[in-house]
């Protein structure tokens, strides 16, 4: 059970190592190791309620330890309790190497932004004679606070320490998309890089995966009816994913496909179908089809079966429509830009 447990957690499955691990106590229960092993997991999954009850059960176990400490007070404040782990970390603190980051984390979940801002510029100034960078978790929670604070630039420029040290890293990628695109477009170098960092929410995540049963290539800008200029004519499907508000607003760069002559089949939320429908006559609009599989989320495309030979000849996620037609040179207004030639 341990080596299959290992096996998935070298695989980055941390599902399946997850529950190889809960396998592997209910055979050694009170095994300290693997009770820190899936401290980390849950915590990771975002499933706090066992991460909690495992990370109590190893300090039982083991008594102090700074690690099991640090995520349990982690667990308590993701799960409502986050006063209770704000006060257990000032108390603690000289048992927790991370207490000031830990403290910045309860304050900016209590909405006190101000505060955890001063307790992360704590935890990120550097001891002296330490050489390492610091961690880009907390070069992450600390833009959030600067970020919430109005402090725009100095919120960049953590997340971009913090992309540098982790390119793949989906949340703090996706937190520098959340920043450059608040700029918005008047700085086109940044708004072209937070529409490219906002593709990172595509990258499948710890505790969700989005699987789309479709056998239709993903749109690249090309022309999808063998034309010779980019972009233009031929059948696409633009796929539902978020919520309904950001459906609508995703819909909005539709016109901007429909002046480029390119015939749209647009897939959203069932209860918006007929509210797009009678905004956009010309467009076909489908409900989704979908349904969550543990921890998949699937989209069935059975339906695109009975358009024959109307089917589309490419797809793209709603989200981004943005970036492929601003690098086919449409601003966000709708206007054409200049394109330099590649």
């Amino acid at each position: 059970m341990l080596q299959t447990a290992m096996a998935a957690l070298q695989a980055q499955d941390f599902a399946a190592a997850a529950d190889g691990f809960e396998a592997a106590l209910a055979a050694m229960p009170n095994h300290p190791g693997i009770l820190r092993s899936l401290v980390m997991l849950r915590s990771r999954l975002g499933e706090h309620g066992k991460a909690l009850a495992h990370a109590e059960a190893a300090l039982a176990l083991v008594g102090q330890d700074a690690m099991l400490q640090d995520q349990r007070l982690a667990a308590m404040a993701r799960l409502g309790r986050a006063e209770e782990a704000l006060g257990l970390s000032q108390t603690q603190a000289q048992s927790l190497p991370n207490a000031a980051f830990r403290q910045g984390d309860c304050l900016l979940l209590l909405q006190r932004p101000a505060e955890a801002l001063e307790r992360f510029e704590a935890a990120l100034r550097h001891e002296p004679g330490r050489q390492e960078p610091a961690r880009p978790e907390i070069l992450t929670a600390a833009a959030e606070a600067a970020y919430r604070c109005g402090k725009l630039q100095t919120a960049r420029g953590w997340l971009d320490q913090a992309v540098a040290l982790e390119p793949n890293n989906r949340t703090t990628v996706m937190a520098r998309a959340t920043i450059l695109l608040s700029l918005g477009p008047g700085d086109p170098t940044a708004w072209h890089q937070g529409l490219l960092d906002y593709e990172a929410r595509l990258w499948p995540e710890d505790s969700l995966h989005i699987e789309r049963r479709l056998n239709l290539p993903r749109w690249q800008g090309e022309p999808l009816d063998g034309g010779a200029m980019a972009g233009t004519g031929g059948h696409l499907l633009v796929c539902a994913e978020q919520g309904i508000g950001d459906q609508i607003r995703f819909a909005t760069a539709l016109p901007a496909l429909l002046a480029r002559g390119i015939r749209i089949t647009f897939e959203c939320a069932e209860r918006l179908v007929p509210l797009l429908a009678r905004n956009w006559p010309q467009i076909a609009v489908h409900a989704a089809q979908e349904k969550r599989l543990g921890r998949q989320h699937v989209f069935f495309y059975d339906w695109l079966n009975h358009n024959g030979a109307d089917r589309p000849q490419s797809y793209i996620e709603g989200g981004s429509l943005a970036l492929r037609l601003y690098e086919m040179g449409t601003r966000p207004d709708g206007q054409t830009r200049k394109v330099m030639a590649k």
